[in-house]
């Protein structure tokens, strides 16, 4: 996965947003696009599938005319052996039919963040003016939903919205969304999240935040309308998959991310992304957890049979895993 930050510039100021520079209006040069990738392409490090995740800022305040460009570039210097799958993270409000026509045309990804109905939304999502930004976020969701584009939402999780799985379920099935990722509102940069103040990261908010996702996949998978839930349905195939099957994470394997830093236009500082320390308890006690949070019980005769119904039963939910149980790179992740 490479991370590419066209600018720094946002059109919104978000309460909870830890990005320095978002005032700045600068957008990396073409060439700056065409050194990089041909450095990646020529490093020998490139894996089969690449995705490019276009992350700002708000990667949509450059024009469309730029990413054609600069996709037609990367494609005309990628190797056969190679595919490039590019993917964005927007704040929806600028999206329209001429975004709608790049999106389906590559083939891109798209994630929209957006907090949930308009009361938990606006309470952080702002524009730099103080006003809530739900209605344009929203057309853009349904502008997507209108052109056939297909999107999934990531939404930060805050105290308010830990106590409201059930609202915001709703909300999402109201408006089509069917593939939901949750991040935590955390402290970073010069945010204060009000979850750490208190007690940071203590028993209390632990709990509250598994209440949340187990109240929130339980109704989800009732309601029959729910494909993907990044926070259950990625771990699901690494804890529940056949013996001698290694899992993959790319965000915790050795130089599987790349962050260049070319936000003003020099790729020559590459920031490779390490491995992140292990579970303290390891597979197995990760395993351990996992069944405990879902309320599965283990089941010593058969065992192996029942990891492999689980992947099998949730193999229309995890849309990037592999046969054999261990799971693809996936820009959802981020």
């Amino acid at each position: 996965m490479v991370v590419v930050q066209p600018t720094t510039f946002c059109n919104i100021n978000c309460t909870y947003c830890y990005l320095p520079d978002r005032d700045n209006k600068h957008v990396i040069a073409q060439s700056t696009v065409t050194r990089l990738f041909s450095e990646i392409f020529a490093s020998g490090w490139a894996c089969p599938e690449i995705t490019v995740v276009w992350h700002a800022g708000e990667p949509l305040v450059v024009p469309v005319s730029f990413y054609r460009e600069a996709f037609a570039a990367i494609e005309l210097m990628r190797p056969q052996s190679v595919i490039v799958k590019h993917s964005f993270q927007t704040n929806g409000t600028l999206i329209d039919a001429q975004w709608c026509r790049l999106f389906l045309e590559w083939n891109v990804g798209v994630g929209v963040s957006i907090d949930g109905p308009r009361e938990l939304h606006d309470r952080h999502r702002k524009t730099r003016s103080g006003k809530g930004t739900f209605d344009k976020t929203l057309a853009g969701i349904r502008c997507l939903r209108a052109n056939g584009v297909p999107f999934h939402v990531i939404s930060v999780l805050s105290r308010d919205s830990l106590a409201m799985p059930d609202e915001l379920l709703d909300f999402y099935l109201s408006e089509g969304i069917d593939q939901i990722c949750f991040n935590i509102e955390e402290s970073e940069g010069d945010h204060v999240s009000d979850l750490f103040a208190p007690n940071p990261g203590g028993p209390e908010l632990q709990a509250h935040y598994a209440a949340f996702l187990r109240r929130f996949w339980h109704q989800a998978r009732a309601s029959g309308r729910v494909k993907f839930v990044r926070e259950i349905d990625l771990a699901l195939p690494r804890v529940f998959r056949p013996d001698g099957i290694a899992a993959r994470n790319i965000q915790t394997e050795p130089l599987a991310m790349l962050k260049p830093a070319v936000a003003r236009g020099d790729p020559s500082d590459m920031r490779r992304v390490g491995a992140a320390p292990r579970h303290p308890g390891g597979c197995a006690g990760m395993q351990r957890g996992l069944r405990l949070f879902l309320g599965l019980r283990r089941r010593r005769a058969g065992q192996q049979a029942v990891r492999e119904r689980l992947v099998r039963q949730h193999h229309d939910v995890v849309l990037h895993a592999h046969a054999n149980g261990a799971d693809r790179p996936d820009s959802r992740g981020l």
